[in-house]
């Protein structure tokens, strides 16, 4: 019930995604009230986005080295079926992005170039969808690979999360070290009030987002590079002999 449930909120929430426009009406580099607010929305979307990420990041990080196998195929199932949204979302960016490729020479380079760069991250879900297959299958072997192995992954599992943590908190802390700088605004109205938003501010989530992306892109690659280890080597049943 709650990957359903799970589902259907990004569903949701990433209709409105990447078809908020990026050019700057104003010489003074700030952008016009009702851009702004779709801007401050967009980051807002991704809030919202990333907050449901590291709930599903958190458990797989958890269950790294676990050799309870119904928490690692708890983990897969759910990291499988959000692969499977990934694969909509890079159908629509795709979309969005050559619908528009014309006017992407009058738009904010650096935005549109994010924006490609985005697509990077559903992209990297479509061609690992094998691997939370191969963990779903195989998660009572690699159970009994971690608990007869002693694998209790504790580093691990401390890098993986304070990998996390920067790649979902930089693009918001940047934003807002911006906005503070170059606006003077008052802390509290950082996420809240859209006007004289800084056509700079948002770059600077936009780019710094991108690189979180890849950034996020590996770390995924190193946690089923440390989630799968060495099990298809591994033969428990000597152990036992």
């Amino acid at each position: 019930m709650f990957n359903k449930i799970y589902l259907i909120i990004l569903s949701c929430l990433l209709i409105n995604f990447d078809i908020i426009p990026i050019a700057s009406d104003n010489s003074d580099n700030t952008i016009s009230t009702y851009k702004s607010g779709d801007m401050l929305f967009y980051i807002h979307c991704n809030m919202a986005w990333d907050f449901l990420n590291i709930l599903k990041d958190i458990n797989k990080i958890r269950v790294l080295g676990s050799s309870d196998s119904k928490s690692i195929s708890n983990g897969a199932t759910l990291e499988d079926r959000l692969s499977g949204v990934s694969a909509l979302i890079s159908g629509a960016r795709i979309h969005i992005l050559f619908n528009d490729i014309d006017s992407i020479f009058s738009d904010n380079k650096y935005v549109v170039f994010s924006r490609i760069i985005n697509l990077i991250y559903p992209l990297f879900d479509i061609f690992t969808i094998h691997k939370h297959i191969e963990v779903l299958k195989n998660a009572e072997k690699i159970a009994s690979y971690n608990k007869e192995t002693n694998r209790s992954l504790l580093k691990t599992k401390f890098i993986q999360y304070g990998w996390l943590t920067v790649n979902k908190l930089a693009p918001y802390l940047l934003f807002a070290w911006s906005r503070k700088s170059n606006e003077n605004i008052n802390f509290f109205n950082i996420f809240k009030k859209s006007e004289n938003l800084n056509l700079k501010s948002y770059e600077i989530f936009e780019i710094t987002k991108s690189l979180t992306y890849i950034s996020e892109a590996l770390r995924k690659h190193m946690r089923f590079k440390a989630e799968l280890g060495d099990y298809k080597n591994y033969n428990i049943s000597s152990i036992k002999a």
